[in-house]
């Protein structure tokens, strides 16, 4: 039971519960999921404590829903959706907040707008130039990068992000089929 850790779910939020309290769904998580813990409305997360709007739950919702990889546009008309009288400044503030607490991941990928990720595990990235998609590498981090480039260059390395760049197999396959014509 030391790898696990207790996340509180408020009870409309749909996901497997291994408990149900009047209105509290107790689940257990394995510890590499991500850092957080709700109780009622409340988000714990370490020492911060963050309130669990409908707003804020419904965007971590939609976040946690796709692997796409959206930006802050999509986001806002898939919770549209849900809650129609929203607006795109309330979903910036929102992402913004979920992002300061490490509770999503923002990607800032040279020249393109900011992307959002549900999934803050440490994890590499490949990026489609010709589509645009970008798609989570299933390799691990090595962490000894980070301990020879402190050791290297004498910096205090906290993390690291590595992006790959070319052609999705979507894309190779639209190009070669183009190529046959």
């Amino acid at each position: 039971m030391d790898s696990a850790k207790i996340i509180f779910w408020p009870r409309y939020y749909q996901s497997k519960a291994v408990l149900t309290f009047a209105i509290w769904r107790i689940i257990i998580a394995n510890s590499n999921s991500n850092d957080y813990h709700y109780y009622s409305n409340k988000l714990f997360l370490g020492r911060v404590m963050v309130r669990l709007s409908k707003q804020r739950e419904t965007i971590l919702k939609v976040l946690r829903s796709t692997t796409s990889h959206p930006a802050a546009d999509w986001v806002y008309e898939q919770v549209r959706k849900k809650l129609p009288r929203i607006s795109l400044g309330t979903v910036y503030r929102n992402l913004r907040l979920l992002t300061q607490e490490g509770i999503i991941a923002e990607l800032d990928f040279v020249g393109a707008p900011s992307r959002f990720d549900a999934n803050t595990q440490p994890h590499s990235h490949f990026r489609c130039e010709q589509c645009g998609r970008i798609f989570d590498v299933a390799e691990p981090v090595h962490k000894e990068i980070d301990k020879r480039i402190a050791q290297k260059m004498g910096f205090e390395v906290l993390n690291h992000q590595l992006e790959f760049s070319g052609l999705c197999k979507d894309c190779q396959a639209k190009i070669s089929q183009r190529k046959l014509l």
